[in-house]
């Protein structure tokens, strides 16, 4: 999910140097890859709808008539260097520490960099109308992160499925309904990879003449606010046949897709379908089917949304 602006605030946040990423996190060790940190809430004191400002669509404007106060929240600490701010019309947008937002170059984009940075959970951004037609485009938090998603489908594939069999607190990941970042668990994905875990994440899909429903796995992916700035989308799941193309697929009571029946088999796999990740609303339901000449039955484990 890299942001096309990437290049852009590595080189404002490289300002802040080596000594000041030593200083803030008290180790020496910390990475300077940078990357932008998606939150998995934000919310507002006001009726803004702020989820728009971070669904990387900066095409449409939101009209900020008054005062507001906008918390994005992270499910984990994180290091956040600097803030972008894209198409920023009549208002004023600052946050504790915040040095002055100006252009970096990248068009409508205004960025500034956090004069001292702590390890936190939610950052407060205010955002103050300065005229009439006060509007804003879009939010960005940049921060230092361990690594980068790998570029290869089976690695991301693989990655999900490791980490689903650890523990994230008290709470287990696999056949939870949370969604999973970076740093969660010890050997976490990077940064930009991200997880929703599907409720219920596990079902045995049969062939039944009478119970037409229970040649189905219905669940939910409730992935809130974090899934709509996704620019990938995959549905991942382990379960005993060839291809992902064997069990037909349903996003939201949608046209379903796939269907071609092969065959069972006694070895699971893990299977990777690319969903069209504007579809997605954040609170989507998906359906596994036998399709109709479907002559036995299939197991299905560890579905998530891979992003």
């Amino acid at each position: 999910m890299a942001h096309r602006s990437c290049r852009a605030v590595a080189r404002i946040v490289a300002a802040a140097g080596a000594a000041a990423l030593a200083g803030c996190s008290g180790s020496s060790g910390v990475s300077t890859t940078q990357a932008r940190l998606t939150p998995v809430t934000v919310s507002s004191d006001t009726s803004l709808e702020v989820a728009r400002l971070v669904d990387r669509d900066t095409t449409s404007a939101l009209p900020v008539a008054q005062a507001t106060r906008v918390v994005l929240t992270f499910r984990h600490p994180v290091l956040p260097y600097a803030l972008k701010a894209h198409g920023a019309t009549n208002l004023a947008v600052t946050a504790s520490n915040l040095g002055t937002l100006s252009a970096d170059g990248m068009g409508g984009w205004l960025s500034g960099t956090f004069g001292t940075t702590r390890a936190t959970s939610s950052l407060e951004v205010l955002l103050t109308p300065t005229g009439p037609g006060a509007s804003l485009t879009e939010l960005e938090v940049w921060g230092p992160v361990a690594a980068r998603a790998p570029r290869e489908l089976a690695a991301l594939a693989e990655a999900r499925r490791d980490a689903a069999t650890q523990s994230s607190g008290a709470e287990s990941v696999r056949g939870r309904s949370v969604v999973e970042r970076s740093a969660d668990v010890p050997g976490a994905p990077p940064e930009d990879l991200l997880t929703v875990a599907a409720t219920p994440a596990a079902g045995a899909l049969r062939v039944d003449p009478v119970d037409l429903a229970a040649r189905c796995l219905r669940a939910s992916l409730p992935g809130g606010v974090a899934v709509r700035s996704a620019r990938r989308a995959y549905l991942v799941y382990e379960a005993n046949v060839q291809r992902p193309v064997v069990l037909s697929t349903s996003l939201n009571g949608g046209a379903p897709s796939g269907g071609f029946w092969l065959a069972a088999t006694d070895r699971r796999a893990t299977q990777v379908e690319e969903l069209d990740p504007e579809q997605l609303t954040g609170g989507d339901a998906v359906a596994l089917c036998l399709p109709a000449d479907a002559t036995a039955d299939v197991s299905v484990d560890g579905l998530r949304l891979v992003l």
